[in-house]
């Protein structure tokens, strides 16, 4: 879980005139969906949700990590 203070600090240098990316906000984003993700998998067999905003997600945050995005069978690109 991202720190609550760390997502608010972030949130502050939206103000700035060379704003940055919010990497910490995006990323916990994408955490928080693959749970909630996961959750719905221990619950029902075929799971609905949208794969495609997660894979969105997932990708937006590898990016700003510098990783490269992994293929999964929760994300839309399988």
């Amino acid at each position: 879980m991202a720190s609550p203070s760390a997502l608010e600090d972030e949130k502050t240098l939206e103000r700035c005139r060379n704003a940055t990316h919010p990497i910490r906000k995006v990323c916990a984003d994408a955490g928080q969906m693959l749970v909630d993700i996961l959750g719905k998998h221990m619950a029902s067999e075929k799971p609905e949700y949208d794969r495609a905003r997660y894979a969105l997600f997932m990708a937006e945050c590898a990016k700003a990590m510098e990783l490269k995005p992994l293929k999964s069978l929760i994300r839309a690109n399988e």
